[in-house]
């Protein structure tokens, strides 16, 4: 369900009001795809450690941040230590709950981060305004990760 309500968005992430965040993509076809796909560039599956596509039998399903920092990995990333704007590189930032599970991801696009909300839009924000644990917000940045343009 693509929603182009800002006050709904808004809702789910009251961080987002009253900041120069926007919409970049909203059409159907977004249900086509999640927020792991969308910092990988895919556009038409749901990837992750729930879905089919898991590159490794051996490598645990589980949601926690070790396992998905070892699944970006499979796709050339690397830790890195800042989430500052390096044109030389693509980076990504993992959310993870109280638990240490995976609960989105972003991809760098400038000085912003891009999002895939769910089944909803692409927004451009900052990092920490969908951080949190009230509402539907994502929780903390777990890892920043960056491979080679």
């Amino acid at each position: 369900m693509v929603i182009n309500n800002i006050i709904e968005i808004e809702g789910w992430h009251p961080k987002l009001r009253g900041k120069n965040w926007k919409i970049i993509y909203s059409e159907n076809k977004l249900l086509d795809f999640n927020c792991i796909a969308f910092v990988l560039d895919v556009y038409d599956n749901w990837y992750g450690s729930s879905t089919e596509f898991w590159p490794y039998k051996t490598m645990s399903r589980s949601p926690k941040l070790e396992n998905y920092i070892k699944y970006f990995s499979t796709f050339g990333y690397n830790i890195c230590n800042n989430d500052s704007f390096e044109n030389e590189f693509d980076k990504i930032a993992i959310y993870i709950d109280s638990d240490g599970n995976v609960t989105h991801a972003s991809k760098q696009f400038q000085n912003m981060w891009r999002s895939k909300l769910g089944e909803s839009n692409i927004i451009e924000h900052k990092l920490e305004w969908l951080s949190g644990y009230d509402f539907d917000n994502y929780g903390d940045i777990g890892a920043i990760m960056k491979r080679k343009k």
